[in-house]
């Protein structure tokens, strides 16, 4: 509350720049080693970012952290949507 608002709409912009950034990097990797073990470890990775983001009380930390939830996004959604489309 005691933040500028360009401040807190920044942690949002991260986040994007990291889902662009997985998309990049992660997003082949369901494609060369299989679907199980992608979104297993992302998931794996995304559980205890998500805990450090609900009890963050630094802005910058929460930037930091968008950064990766944008990451591991790519990860989950991506390669589970893959697995989906195989299956139908």
């Amino acid at each position: 509350m005691c933040v500028p608002d360009y401040k807190i709409e920044r942690i949002s912009s991260i986040y994007y720049l990291g889902e662009i950034l997985g998309c990049l990097s992660i997003a082949r990797i369901p494609d060369l080693f299989g679907r199980k073990w992608p979104i297993t470890i992302t998931t794996a990775i995304q559980f205890p970012v998500y805990i450090a983001i609900i009890l963050s009380t630094s802005l910058t930390f929460t930037s930091v952290l968008a950064f990766f939830m944008g990451i591991l996004h790519v990860g989950i959604y991506n390669g589970g949507y893959i697995n989906v489309c195989e299956y139908v």
